[in-house]
C-alpha cells in the first residue's frame, strides 16, 4: 500500500484538506483507516484490508468538495471507515443469509 501511496499524485489542493497528493493522505492516515478497519471488521486478512482503505480513500476523493473543515481531515476519513465498515458488515451478512438459504433448499 505504502509503495502505490508513492506513485500515486492526485492533487488534493482544492479539497481544503491541507495535503498535496493522494498518496500524502494515504501515507498519513491509511494506517489509522487500516487499524480501524481491520477491528470493525475482526479481521487480519491484509488483502481484505487493503480493499478497504482503498474503497475509504477513493469514497473521499469523490466527496472531497464536501469536506467543509468542520472537523480534523482523519476524523472526516475515520467517519468514512466507520461507513465502509458497516456496508461491508450488512453485505457479509447477507451473503452468509443467501448462502444459507440455497443450503436449505438443496435438503
Amino acid at each position: 500500500m505504502a509503495a502505490q501511496a508513492q506513485h500515486n499524485s492526485h492533487d488534493t489542493s482544492d479539497c481544503g484538506i491541507g495535503i498535496d497528493s493522494l498518496g500524502d493522505l494515504i501515507a498519513v492516515h491509511g494506517p489509522r483507516v487500516a487499524r480501524l478497519g481491520a477491528r470493525m471488521l475482526g479481521t487480519n486478512d491484509a488483502n481484505e484490508i487493503e480493499d478497504l482503505v482503498q474503497d475509504v480513500f477513493v469514497a473521499a476523493m469523490e466527496g472531497r468538495s464536501k469536506f467543509r473543515g468542520e472537523a480534523s481531515v482523519e476524523t472526516w476519513l475515520l467517519a468514512i471507515t466507520i461507513r465502509k465498515c458497516r456496508t461491508w458488515l450488512r453485505r457479509r451478512r447477507a451473503v452468509k443469509r443467501h448462502a444459507g438459504q440455497l443450503f436449505e433448499s438443496d435438503e
